[in-house]
């Protein structure tokens, strides 16, 4: 060993520490071999340490490797998924806020009771001073323009169920030609308060489609109720309807197939974990009977479990219920004393489910409803009226059976005619509804409907919307006979 090698090796052997010096304490006549034995002692020690502190390093540098490899893998996956994307202009950033409104007006009307509360601060509101209140004041004004085909007997909207059939009166070609109207506006007023014991929150809306007579247009009262913590009480959507499978429509009616109807209720919600909501709640049964006069002697209960997913949501709901009333005479008189009541029941299964082959946006709807006694649940039915149940010539109530359901698919257009148009997208729907009659109800008695129709809605900003509809329906009666609908609709909207 070189005598440079042997002073580094004893230079580094006295600044060691305890081992040596105290070797040195213990024994200060130490041989120059038992010195170099303790000096080869802490190099192996040293050696050692610094083997580690190589493995430590290279497995640091494997992670930070391996860090940039996924963080690679991410931004590709991203990129594949169109959540980034290249530097956007300025005006390719404003279209696609107001196609984010756009999209979220769509799913969340303003009618739709809201699960979470806050008061003072959700968007639109003005505080008022001096209290914990905020409210909002907000609708649309929407213009209609209907033009008939055929006659239908429904002049501003398209009801399958009152489509002619057999001789068709003259009464009926007054329903046929062109109508114009605003009875689609609407206004609405949302209160909101914090309280020591909570939030509560107050919705009020109406538009101006109520029947006056005289060709006047009415305000009419479509939501009024309260909401706190997990209940709803007063008038609104019923619990059986599914609002996030309805699909977007032109038509101030609506599916004929959809479970669809506002009534006063008491409703209590409750999370169940894993994104399912359920709802319980008492309603207005309010029958409509053919032959009769309904009574509302029990309300309604209704139930629905909702599955909610990345790629959309379920629900099931479940409605029992009891009809009753009393017969009429032929000159409509009530017979008070032949009182009858049945039970109802029905079921509904619903989802809107994204499909994203061509957009992310584009979604597939449907709904599939069926019962006995459920009619006055169902759309067309429950404007037609008397699908609840039947008095039969022996004066005994009878429910009738009513299946129906619908699909829907709406796909976002990313070309379209003249190249200029953004924030476009077009449905198609078909909707079925069938009753099942009872051998002594007349020929000319309600059996099933058809309704198809095909959109295309433009929305050059998230305030306004511009669309036109195609619409086809059919009626078919129990002896088979049936007539067909044809009608086209346009629609401008400013929502405020």
């Amino acid at each position: 060993m070189s005598r440079i090698h042997t002073s580094v090796l004893i230079a580094i052997a006295l600044l060691a520490g305890p081992p040596l010096a105290q070797a040195q304490d213990d024994d200060k006549q130490l041989t120059l071999s038992e010195l170099q034995k303790l000096i080869e002692q802490q190099q192996k020690q040293l050696e050692k340490q610094q083997e580690l502190l190589e493995e430590q390093s290279q497995t640091i540098k494997d992670q930070s490797d391996a860090l940039k490899g996924l963080k690679t893998q991410l931004d590709q996956m991203s990129l594949n998924l169109g959540t980034k994307a290249p530097e956007l202009s300025k005006d390719e950033l404003a279209l696609r806020e107001r196609l984010s409104k756009v999209e979220e007006d769509l799913a969340n009307p303003p009618d739709t009771p809201e699960n979470v509360l806050t008061a003072g601060d959700f968007p639109g509101s003005i505080r008022i001073p001096g209290t914990g209140m905020a409210s909002r004041f907000g609708g649309f004004v929407r213009l209609g323009v209907v033009y008939s085909l055929d006659p239908i007997g429904s002049k501003d909207r398209f009801v399958a169920g009152s489509i002619p059939v057999g001789d068709v009166s003259s009464d009926d070609f007054l329903n046929q030609g062109f109508v114009i109207s605003a009875q689609r506006s609407r206004l609405n007023w949302d209160l909101r308060l914090d309280s020591s014991v909570g939030q509560f929150r107050a919705f009020v809306e109406g538009d101006f489609a109520g029947d006056g007579g005289g060709g006047s247009d009415v305000l009419r009262l479509r939501h009024a109720y309260g909401q706190y913590n997990r209940f709803i009480l007063g008038q609104t959507w019923t619990t059986l309807q599914d609002q996030a499978a309805e699909p977007e429509d032109v038509d101030f009616e609506g599916l004929n197939a959809q479970v669809q109807t506002r009534q006063a209720q008491l409703r209590w919600t409750k999370g169940l974990g894993g994104n399912r909501p359920f709802a319980l709640s008492f309603e207005d049964p309010s029958p409509s009977i053919t032959g009769g006069t309904g009574i509302s002697k029990f309300p309604d209960t209704i139930a629905r479990i909702t599955k909610k997913r990345d790629w959309g949501h379920l629900q099931l709901g479940a409605i029992v219920r009891s009809i009753a009333g009393f017969p009429v005479d032929d000159t409509g008189q009530e017979l008070t004393n032949n009182e009858d009541s049945a039970f109802g029941w029905g079921l509904t299964f619903s989802g809107n489910l994204a499909i994203k082959k061509w957009d992310r946006r584009d979604n597939f709807k449907f709904q599939v409803s069926g019962g006995d006694g459920l009619g006055r649940y169902i759309n067309d039915l429950g404007t037609v009226g008397g699908f609840d149940a039947v008095f039969d010539p022996d004066l005994n109530l009878e429910t009738l059976q009513v299946l129906s359901g619908y699909v829907a698919f709406q796909h976002w257009w990313r070309r379209n005619p003249l190249g200029l148009f953004k924030a476009v997208r077009s449905t198609f729907v078909y909707g079925y509804v069938r009753v099942d009659d009872l051998d002594f109800l007349p020929e000319d008695f309600y059996r099933s409907t058809q309704r198809a129709t095909v959109n295309y809605l433009w929305s050059p900003i998230s305030e306004i919307d511009l669309g036109m509809e195609f619409l086809w329906g059919s009626r078919e009666n129990k002896d088979r006979e049936r007539n067909t609908a044809k009608q086209f609709q346009f629609v401008a909207t400013f929502r405020f």
